[in-house]
């Protein structure tokens, strides 16, 4: 048994900053509501930013207020002022509230809007960290079934904002303007108390009232779009269908652009009909406030017209009091702000309830896995996809020899690509074991074990990086090895083809970028594996050549094999002629090994894999007979 060596993590440890980011979504307190679990946040995205948000609220209740107050006496300076003369003791006070008045303006003109640009960059700010968090949470677990999960998918974009098309950082700056806007008029409601100290409790209360009950429709509406949430991702799925360059050929050669825009709306506009419902339902209660609110405000003008007029009160209060009335109104003010600010936050409890999600999902630190020596086994192993009665394996064994290359072929769906996230532990067996060297594999760090295993699957992976971080991603790639697997690869004649070497991107949309052909990119993918590989370990091809024809694949194959010689590699196809160079083929069906041996040996034996061999062999015989008799005809007609 190999020596156990030091203990990992399952992460790579993080930069100070990265730790500093990742400690601000601490949201163990899930008993604070949305808008406070937001606020805890910000001081780690920016102190600076945050206290400019905090200098707006303020700035934006008391500048205001100040403002009237100011033009109020500026008001009732003028009839003083004029009655005194040019020289009269009047004209100084008119000259003072001027230049007050006036500061006050030019301050919130020069101010407010440099806060207001701070206040939208903490969100914009606030919106990145929360997707980042997002992106750590998803990426933290070491298997995969969580990716596939509807539940998770749906998370994600109740998380992101996507599904209400309000984030966290527009709640905030709305959430900022309105509360500036809310103390303001709290100030103005103080001015009117002044007047009548009945008259403010009057003009406040139905704006209370009218807020208070915005914000629970608000609330409501969030939650029905999130319960919309499936229907919205695959509305919003649809729509990038048709929107990007993935399916732009299909779709138009079969006519099938009316037909998408179509479904998007039918879907889009199924989710949304609840919400609409509820916001029906609220027009009338709205309604009605509005009219009790618009009647106390006209009511206040009026007595604030007929003091004025009976000389009870002077024209600077009658000034003041008029524009106040106006502004109380502001507490209640029914408009966009609210509901982005409940839509927006209302995401921010769905980060908090996918971590705790996720948080179970994630593996536990083991040991580091040592170099290979033996074989890698599987043991018993049952394993079922979830919402899968049926189990791909039920006691499956398998031995996986180390410095030996072994094909795995069978009928679709007997369980070899399985076999390939099993080894790489994107998942875990429901029962059984698998054994590295004799030493069950969960005893290591999962992380640290895919390191050790390199797979090219049949969709493999196309960056739209540059071709150095196509092989090498995430890091500082050594140049001797790139060149090196990248010579292995055959891809020596295409780099110095490219206008920018190693440089240059992957991606025809990026301005210098290109796109490469098939096969290619069959070979970027293969000198990414052949890099990763590069420290032992196991190397596979899980049917990336499903595409090719026969004759291709199995130069492929070839060529594979004869890069790979002396490596641990594992070639997974349902082809039985392209991969008998391998020195020992596995033949699977139906979840078990029914023949195992090598391509002469199981010729010999004439069993299973000798069925399939000649069958598949005559049917591609026959394919390059009937190709050639048309070829024939075509000739003989056209000749």
């Amino acid at each position: 048994m190999p020596q156990e060596s030091a203990q990992v993590h399952t992460e790579a440890p993080p930069t100070n900053r990265v730790r500093r980011v990742l400690g601000t979504f601490n949201l163990r307190r899930a008993s604070a509501t949305p808008a406070l679990l937001t606020l805890r946040m910000l001081p780690s995205v920016s102190l600076p930013l945050t206290c400019a948000a905090v200098a707006n609220i303020v700035f934006l209740a008391i500048l205001p207020s100040a403002f009237i107050v100011a033009t109020g006496h500026l008001v009732g300076a003028v009839p003083r002022a004029i009655g005194t003369g040019a020289h009269g003791a009047a004209t100084p006070v008119l000259y003072q509230w001027l230049v007050i008045t006036v500061a006050l303006y030019g301050f919130q003109q020069l101010v407010l809007p440099i806060v207001a640009v701070a206040t939208a960059v903490l969100g914009q700010r606030l919106d990145h960290r929360i997707a980042q968090r997002i992106m750590f949470l998803v990426s933290r677990p070491t298997t995969i079934t969580h990716i596939e999960d509807p539940a998770t998918l749906d998370a994600v974009r109740d998380a992101s904002g996507l599904t209400t098309g309000h984030s966290a950082g527009d709640a905030l700056v709305n959430a900022i303007q309105l509360w500036g806007m809310r103390l303001s008029a709290l100030a103005s409601a103080a001015l009117i108390a002044q007047f009548h100290w009945w008259l403010a409790i009057i003009l406040i209360a139905v704006p209370v009232a009218q807020m208070r009950y915005w914000r629970e429709l608000g609330k409501s509406t969030a939650a029905t779009m999130f319960n919309q949430g499936q229907h919205l991702r695959k509305s919003a799925y649809v729509r990038d269908l048709a929107l990007t360059p993935r399916g732009g050929a299909e779709i138009r050669v079969f006519g099938l652009s009316r037909h998408l825009v179509d479904r998007c709306h039918r879907v889009w506009d199924a989710a949304m009909t609840p919400v609409w419902r509820e916001w029906r339902q609220g027009e009338k209660q709205l309604a009605a406030m509005e009219a009790l609110l618009f009647a106390g405000t006209l009511g206040t003008l009026l007595l604030v017209a007929l003091s004025a007029r009976t000389g009870s009160i002077t024209l600077t209060a009658a000034s003041v009091y008029i524009v106040a009335a106006l502004r109380v109104s502001n507490i209640g003010a029914v408009g966009d702000h609210d509901y982005t600010i409940q839509a927006g936050f209302a995401g921010v409890p769905k980060l908090y309830e996918l971590e705790t999600a996720l948080s179970d999902r994630a593996a536990a630190p083991g040991l580091k896995p040592p170099d290979l020596h033996q074989s890698i086994r599987f043991d018993q192993v049952t394993f079922a996809y979830p919402g899968r009665t049926e189990p791909v394996f039920d006691g499956f064994d398998f031995e996986l020899r180390v410095g030996q290359s072994t094909a795995i072929v069978g009928a679709n769906g007997s369980g070899k690509t399985t076999i390939v996230k099993l080894l790489a532990r994107l998942c875990e067996p429901d029962a059984g074991r698998i054994m590295v060297d004799g030493v069950d594999i969960t005893t290591y760090d999962a992380s640290a074990w895919q390191q050790r295993v390199a797979v090219v699957f049949q969709t493999y992976l196309r960056l739209p990086l540059t071709l150095r971080e196509n092989i090498a991603p995430g890091g500082n790639p050594d140049a001797d090895a790139l060149g090196q697997v990248a010579a292995r690869a055959g891809l020596t004649d295409f780099v110095s083809r490219l206008p920018m070497g190693w440089d240059t991107p992957m991606d025809r949309q990026q301005t210098g970028g290109v796109d490469a052909s098939g096969g290619e990119w069959q070979k970027i993918a293969l000198a990414r594996a052949l890099y990763a590989a590069r420290g032992g370990g196991v190397l596979v091809l899980d049917e990336p050549t499903a595409a090719l024809d026969v004759r291709s694949e199995a130069r492929f194959y070839s060529d594979f094999l004869a890069l790979t010689a002396g490596l641990t590699t594992v070639v997974i196809s349902h082809r039985f002629a392209t991969v008998r160079q391998a020195r020992r083929i596995v033949v699977l069906e139906a979840g078990m090994v029914v023949e195992d041996g090598s391509h002469d040996e199981l010729i010999a034996r004439d069993g299973h894999y000798a069925l399939m061999y000649r069958l598949q062999a005559e049917a591609f015989t026959r394919g390059g007979e009937d190709m050639t008799n048309q070829s024939q005809e075509d000739s003989t007609t056209h000749g």
